[in-house]
Parts: structure tokens; sequence; C-alpha cells
């Protein structure tokens, strides 16, 4: 990359070399000040453009593959290693200010464990907390963080999590060297498609939804956002950072690998992508993916068979799509965070007294079918979802944040977005690229799009929050980069 960069710059000075020489020899017989103006005023040098900015990226990755066996949930067991997993943190700073953003393998991250991370991790790095977004990747193939029923391995792991990710802040605080700014988006047709589908009877259907219809499947119920959105830091005296922003669940290296802890796309993505460019350091944020896997149903739409060669192909794509990089203006940071108080679903008492008859019958069984059908609940994970909103008409606490610089933003959203919301914020921002961190500083399942609502599905049935919620968040975060922006 460094040697295109250069090739580039040095075929743009000869041109100019050039045109100069072309224009001091037409008008060599007009000696008039006015003439030598024009003929200045048509050398513009890149570098004009960006004089006096001045930023810097650091960079650091921290192993994070556990010890000794831990547990994905109750039951499951990871006894075996495939692959190493990482927690990875980029720094960016203006001279005043430095951000924090991280990327690790993990399924998810609580709000208050979050939180406390971000103030140790202020303590030790010496950027407010507010400037950290920490995004794990998903990885439905890692143990589970926390401490699980008689699983103490589980908690050793995840005090070795807390420890990797103050110790990569610290080194990529260390890291920070002199960069340039490029952005370029690419495209990824054909390696994650919408998981909900419309049926040729007019009704849709997605995972655990319930719907009975043998109905063939016609078409997605929206369409997928097939792009992956680039940012690369070029450093001189170091290794560019390369960040990329890409949406899909990576959730699908378990089923392969039974017991074995895994990178999983992010992985596979990480050293393709560096394979091909040994000029970069890799890190991947998992954006708007709420409905978004990676195995399509509608005849006629696969690309791609497996998660192997779609995380490979992702980290070739990305690599492709630095040849249409073009530098952006790197400005000075700004962030901004707030806590909004979230509407939990109120179910009304009949609905909730009828969930409950459920709890005495085992799951799965032609008595809770029957109890299923004579209520109308579409799926027992409706009638789960109904008694764990114990608090309905209650509230909870949703941190959300956004930071920006130059031509870049970057929004965290504590739990899985859809799609379609992704591409709201992302076509509503202010700034040419926006990077979607999903599941960041937090995490509170699904909340669907206003559009998927009226079609049901699990997404739908088992979220805690009121409709509307999710478009709420899109206008909040919205509104955050738009006054960072004036």
């Amino acid at each position: 990359m460094k040697k295109i960069l250069a090739i580039m710059l040095l075929l743009s000075m000869l041109l100019v070399s050039v045109a100069c020489s072309d224009t001091q020899k037409d008008d060599s017989n007009d000696s008039s000040d006015a003439g030598t103006e024009a003929a200045d005023s048509s050398v513009v040098d890149e570098e004009d453009a960006f004089e006096g900015e001045f930023f810097q990226a650091g960079y650091s990755r921290v192993d994070i593959t556990p010890d000794e066996p831990v547990y994905l949930d109750e039951d499951t067991l990871l006894d075996k290693v495939k692959d190493p997993i990482y927690a990875t943190c980029v720094a960016v700073s203006d001279g005043e200010e430095t951000i924090l953003l991280y990327t690790f393998d993990a399924k998810n991250i609580g709000p208050d464990e979050s939180a406390q991370l971000r103030v140790k991790i202020s303590a030790a790095t010496k950027v407010p907390s507010g400037n950290i977004m920490i995004s794990p990747t998903h990885n439905h193939s890692v143990p589970k963080l926390g401490t699980l029923k008689n699983k103490q391995g589980n908690l050793k792991w995840t005090t070795k999590v807390h420890n990797a990710l103050i110790q990569a802040g610290k080194e990529a605080v260390a890291d920070l060297s002199d960069a340039k700014i490029y952005t370029a988006t690419g495209k990824t047709t054909g390696m994650a498609f919408v998981r909900r589908y419309l049926l040729a009877d007019g009704t849709y259907t997605g995972i655990h939804n319930g719907n009975k219809s043998t109905a063939a499947m016609v078409d997605y119920e929206t369409k997928a956002d097939d792009t992956v959105q680039v940012v690369r830091f070029v450093r001189d005296d170091k290794k560019d950072v390369l960040m990329a922003n890409w949406q899909a669940h990576v959730a699908t290296a378990i089923t392969v690998n039974p017991n074995s802890i895994t990178g999983d796309i992010v992985g596979l993505a990480r050293d393709e992508a560096e394979s091909r460019d040994e000029d970069v350091l890799f890190a991947l944020y998992i954006g708007a993916s709420g409905n978004i896997n990676l195995t399509a149903k509608v005849p006629g739409t696969q690309t791609y068979t497996n998660y192997l060669q779609v995380g490979k192909a992702l980290g070739r794509v990305i690599i492709e799509t630095c040849e249409n990089l073009e530098r952006v203006h790197a400005g000075k940071i700004s962030a901004s965070s707030k806590t909004l108080d979230v509407e939990v679903r109120k179910d009304d008492e009949e609905t909730v007294k009828k969930a409950k008859e459920f709890a005495t019958l085992k799951k799965d069984t032609p008595e809770y079918q029957a109890l299923l059908d004579k209520y109308g609940f579409n799926s027992k994970y409706e009638v789960e979802a109904i008694i764990k909103r114990a608090n309905a008409g209650k509230s909870e606490k949703f941190y959300i944040a956004a930071l920006s610089f130059g031509d870049l933003g970057f929004v965290s959203v504590p739990y899985e977005m859809f799609d379609t919301n992704g591409m709201q914020i992302k076509e509503g921002s202010p700034f040419k690229t926006t990077f979607v961190l999903t599941n960041a500083d937090g995490w509170a399942a699904y909340i669907p799009s206003a559009d998927a609502v009226p079609h049901g599905g699990y997404e739908v049935y088992t979220t805690k929050y009121v409709f509307g919620t999710a478009e709420r968040m899109v206008e909040e975060l919205l509104g955050m980069l738009k006054e960072q922006a004036k």
C-alpha cells in the first residue's frame, strides 16, 4: 500500500512538473505578471488541501485465548482451541483528544461490565471514559463472559479479557504515530442475507417464529446492506492501521467445530487481509446485523456455502477495496454519550396468566404445542419472553455514544440492531463514513425495526422493549452526530 501511494504521489509530481514546463513554453512570449499567476494557480498538490492537519493512530492486539476449558453456556464445554482469539484496540488522537475503539472476540458484554471497564481503561490510559467504545464481535464460538453456574473457568477467562483490554488500550496509546486518513466502501454481495423471508402465501417467516406455512420462500423481508466500509490510517514509520465495518452474524463456526474455540469469520478475515497486505494491522467491527445471517434460503441467491469461504472472501474484498481509497480530512475529535430511559413492553394480565400455564409443561412436547395452539401463541420463545417481562411497564437504562473526527463518525449501539436501522444511520449521518458498532457497551438482545414488527418473528416476539425503540435510537444517534458536525 505504501509503495502504491508513493508511486501515485511520484506520478502526480511528474505530471505537475510536465504541466508547469508546458505552461512555461506556451507563455514564453508573454512576460506579464498575470500570465505567471495563471500558471502558478494551475499547480495544486494533494498535500495543499490537507496542510496543517495533525493526526495520529495506534494499534494493539492481545491474545485472550482461555488457558483452560471453559463454557459457551451452562451446558456446552469448550475444551478445544481451533485458533486463537484476540482483543484489539485502535487509538486515534488529534494531539489534544484521544479515543479508543475496541473490538474483541466475545459474544456480548453487559452494560455494567462495560461501564466499569471504561473507567478502568481510562485510569490506565488517561483517555476519558466517554472517549472509549467497547464492541464485541458477537462470536458464538467463544466462552461467555462472567461466572456461570459452577464454572469458575469462565470467571478466570473474564479476568484475563478485562486485563487484556486494559493492556491493549495502553499499548495502542503508546503506539500512536503520525497518520493520514483514507476511506473507501466495498461490496460484499452474496456473503450475508436477511434471515426473514416473504412466503408465496403472503406470510413471513424467520428463525423460531412458529409459522407453520409450507409455502415457498419468494423473497427476503428486506435487502441486506452488502457493503463494507474501510478506514485506513497510513503511517510512514509503522504498519498502517486498517479498520472495517461489516454487517453479519458471526455465529456459524461452532456448528462446524463442536466444543471448539475459534476466531470465526473475524479471524479468517483478519488473517486473509494481513496475508494479502503485509503493511496492515487489521481490526473488524461488526455493524447492524440483528436480522442478518450468512446462509441464504431464497432460491438462486446463494454465493458462498460456509463461513470459511465468507471469512476469506471478506478479507480479500477489504484489501481490494483499498485500491479505491480516498484521502479524507482529519479534523478535531468530538465525543458525546447519553443514558436513555427505554420503556419495557407491558403485557395485559390475561396474556401473562396464560403464559404462566406453560411453566409446568416440558417444552417441545405435544402437550406444550397443544397449549400454544389453544392460546394462539406463536412459539415457546414468545411465551418465555412474556414471562421474563416481569418488570413490564418499567424502563431500563441504555448507554449510547458517538465519536467523530474530520469526515468520520462512529456510534455504539447496545443491542442487535436491524440492518434497516443501520443503513438509516449511515445514510443520515453528516459524515462521509460512519461506523455502526452493535452490541457495543452493553447488550439488550434484539430490537426490531418498525417495518419488521408487523411480520412478527423471533426478534419481534422476544424483544423486551416497546416497538418504536429502534427508530428512537436512530434519531438519538443521528442527533448526536449532527451536533458534532456543527
